[in-house]
């Protein structure tokens, strides 16, 4: 039995610790084995910033906050 490929449908960034998150735009997909592309544009002051990312796929799981 071989397992479903799930297509990542969502990715956001957040500046600010995850408190706030913002969409990115997905880039065009090859195929639900390949890398997925995105970009986002953010308005930041100045500064250093630590951005985190979470991605979401075609059945509804998002990303963790942490891998325990």
């Amino acid at each position: 039995m071989g397992s479903a490929a799930r297509r990542v449908t969502s990715v956001e960034v957040s500046a600010d610790g995850g408190t706030e998150w913002s969409p990115a735009r997905l880039l065009p997909q090859e195929s639900a084995w390949s890398w997925t592309l995105w970009e986002a544009t953010l308005e930041l002051e100045p500064g250093h910033r630590t951005l985190l990312v979470r991605a979401g796929d075609s059945s509804g799981v998002t990303q963790p906050e942490n891998i325990e």
